[in-house]
Parts: structure tokens; sequence; C-alpha cells
């Protein structure tokens, strides 16, 4: 899986703009879905799809484990 920190550093070092979604945030989980829904009719590698899934179940996880801390997003 791709580091996020590296991603996060590129981008911004190429003034692009970033979108993030955090674990904590109430929608992350419905916006990992909508994403993964995009990704599936637009024929992504089967490697990049996976890992996609793999952070979603990341998300599932955590907030799983920690409910008095997922929240609305700022």
């Amino acid at each position: 899986m791709k580091d996020p920190r590296n991603i996060l550093e590129k981008a911004l070092s190429r003034n692009e703009p970033v979108f993030v979604v955090r674990a904590q945030d109430k929608l992350s989980i419905a916006a990992i879905n909508m994403y993964l829904l995009a990704a599936y009719f637009s024929d992504m590698p089967d490697k990049q799809y996976t890992e996609i899934y793999k952070i979603h179940e990341d998300f599932e996880k955590w907030q799983k484990e920690n409910p008095d801390k997922v929240k609305m997003p700022d």
C-alpha cells in the first residue's frame, strides 16, 4: 500500500489540491464506498482496487474500535 504521507507531500509540493478523509469522520466509509463504486466501473486495475478496499477495511476496523472518536467532519 502506498504511504499516504508521500502522496500528500507530492501533491502539496506541486500545489495540487488535496481532499483528505480521516477514519474519525462519520462519512468516511460512505465516501470510500462511492470511490470504490466509481473505480469498479472505471476498469481500475485489480491491484489498486484491492488497495482501496484494504483502506476501507482499515477504516471500518478503526471506527469499530474507536466509536467514541467517530464524529461528523470538521
